[in-house]
């Protein structure tokens, strides 16, 4: 019978994993349970993805009679079903350095996970003050080069590119390049704590190997240097685009040499103030050239609009008004913001999608448009309505594109006396013509708990669906506290949430030992307890199988909060005989053979 038993088991879990994301928009799938400063994720070639975050990590002292803040940086891996494949902390360092602006990880032609971190494990300064010592920490810049199987491929403490400290580093971007070299590029503002200071910006090219520095030099423009920091865009041949916040664009080589002098985009002013600028240019590659898009209030009538212009391969203006950028959308006594785009390659098209305000900014709603890559607005010159002006807030669009070159158009939106959270996506034909709208995630608080949601993304069309990853702060909101956590939800190409998707990865095994899953009473007859160790704050579910690997009964579903955590279960009318409990985590599976008397 023991042999019987254990290949029915085999058999019950060799089977693919089934779909993890919820077919529920209230519920949706958890992707990281604690709260988080910064986070990206991206999508590798076989469909899995990957998330990255970084969190307050405690203060530690530091040997000097102080203590100082860390902060961990953490990356997991999943499968296209939501299911965790692996993760790691990737560093937990002293730090100080601006979040905001810094673009983390970039993903290379192999499907490493490239990290930058900016820290202060090298900082040697400190400032004295009246009230006693203090060290006040100045950051420096590592690198870290991950295969997608979790392994450190420059070493576990990443590779340093500047290990001078520094009051302040930003902007951080990184590319890869064909032949495997990785550039990156950063601002720096005055060394050795010193609060004033010349801000430049270096570009630093890395061996695709070692990690060793080939070359590091300034960024520079008619001989000056850049200081407003520099997004990176791959150009083919070796080549990267940079593009810098005045704006203006040029374009380098692998030597970090100028292959054509810089191309001025835009010069009327009236952005944010701050490091906003950073934040609002978005780019996007374009047949070796990059569209860049923004918006801004040059005429200084506190009605913003949005806009894009193209720079082609050979650094040329390929269309914009002068250099003021083409609008994008042309309704009046409108606030227009934050567009975000996508290149359809098949048919050398662009989409775009920004939130619109009225003046007030009371009253909300989302917008689409195409664009030719000659600047034709190819739908209505107001864009296309792809979420209602209403009275209630509506932001955070993103946008996709399905395989057959299909738009599909994401936001989220605050309704119900600011307790409702809803986020839609809406799918149209290039020529405008709406498909289908489906509501990917909604849920509603209550007077104490309001599940707020911002920080919307969404990673490209893989495996026959989209997958939706946003900041919630469910379940522990309140009113007081707002922990951002990221959740997740996938949406197919017709439409649908929560369908059942083949794992890409190789079937979860059975495990018949006794990782983090114990029974008390074994046989069981009445009552008897299983307890779960070391799997604090995670998603896990407990069932039941019969012997042809078919569920009988669940006894837990949910998420644990203790390091150990007991519940109580009865076989009820359950026959006699030999059953497998089995704890399903985002891992995989542990199993427990179960004799009831």
């Amino acid at each position: 019978m023991k042999k019987i038993l254990f290949i029915l088991v085999t058999i019950a879990f060799t089977i693919p994993v089934k779909a993890q994301w919820s077919t529920d928009p209230t519920e949706n799938n958890q992707i990281v349970f604690e709260n988080t400063y910064d986070w990206e994720s991206h999508l590798l070639s076989d469909g899995s993805f990957v998330v990255y975050y970084n969190r307050p990590d405690g203060y530690r002292p530091t040997g000097l009679g102080d203590s100082a803040s860390f902060l961990k940086h953490v990356l997991k891996r999943y499968n296209a079903d939501g299911t965790l494949i692996w993760e790691k902390t990737v560093a937990s360092t002293p730090n100080k350095t601006f979040t905001v602006v810094n673009e983390y990880v970039f993903i290379d032609g192999n499907d490493n996970i490239l990290i930058c971190v900016a820290d202060a494990r090298y900082d040697t300064f400190g400032i004295l003050y009246p009230s006693g010592l203090y060290k006040w920490w100045h950051p420096n810049l590592s690198i870290y080069k991950i295969s997608k199987d979790g392994d450190y491929l420059w070493g576990e403490n990443g590779v340093s590119i500047d290990k001078t400290p520094h009051h302040g580093i930003a902007q951080t971007n990184v590319i890869a390049l064909e032949n495997g070299s990785v550039v990156v590029s950063y601002s720096q503002d005055a060394q050795n704590g010193v609060y004033s200071g010349p801000v430049t910006t270096k570009i630093v090219c890395l061996d695709a190997e070692t990690g060793e520095i080939k070359w590091k030099k300034d960024l520079m423009v008619n001989s000056s240097n850049v200081s407003s920091g520099a997004k990176l865009i791959n150009g083919g041949n070796d080549e990267f685009i940079a593009v810098y916040n005045s704006i203006a664009v040029q374009k380098l080589d692998f030597n970090g040499d100028e292959v054509w002098p810089h191309t001025v985009v835009y010069d009327k002013g009236g952005f944010p103030s701050g490091p906003l600028p950073y934040t609002v240019i978005k780019t996007i590659p374009v047949k070796r050239g990059v569209f860049i898009s923004w918006y801004a209030d040059p005429d200084g009538d506190n009605f913003e609009d949005v806009f894009c212009s193209y720079v082609d391969m050979n650094g040329n203006l390929v269309f914009s008004t002068g250099t003021a950028g083409t609008k994008l959308g042309y309704q009046e006594y409108s606030r227009k913001f934050s567009p975000v785009g996508i290149y359809d390659a098949v048919n050398e098209f662009v989409y775009y999608e920004w939130r619109e305000d009225n003046s007030t900014q009371s009253w909300h709603r989302i917008v689409g448009q195409k664009i030719s890559l000659t600047g034709e607005l190819v739908w209505d010159a107001n864009g296309v309505e792809t979420g209602a002006m209403l009275q209630r807030s509506a932001g955070y669009p993103a946008i996709g594109l399905d395989d057959e070159g299909n738009p599909v158009f994401l936001y989220l939106e605050q309704t119900n006396g600011q307790k409702d959270y809803a986020g839609y996506a809406q799918k149209r034909t290039p020529a405008g013509d709406s498909l289908w709208t489906v509501t990917f995630t909604n849920t509603v608080g209550d007077s104490e708990h309001i599940y707020d949601k911002s920080n919307l993304k969404v990673l490209p069309f893989s495996q026959n669906q989209w997958i939706a990853l946003w900041n919630d702060n469910r379940p522990e909101a309140a009113d007081l506290l707002n922990y951002d956590h990221v959740w997740g939800q996938n949406i197919t190409k017709d439409g649908n949430i929560g369908t059942t998707i083949t794992s890409i990865e190789a079937p979860v095994k059975a495990n018949m030992g006794n990782a983090h899953f114990f029974v008390a009473n074994n046989p069981v007859a009445g009552e008897t307890s299983f307890t779960i160790k070391g799997l604090k704050e995670q998603k896990v579910e407990i069932s039941i199988l019969n012997g042809f690997g078919k569920t009988v009964a669940t006894v837990f579903k949910g998420a644990v909060l203790n390091d150990e955590n007991t519940v109580a279960w009865n076989p009820g009318t359950l026959a006699k005989g030999i059953y497998v409990a089995t704890l399903r985590t985002q891992a995989g599976v542990e199993a427990i053979k179960l004799v009831i008397k």
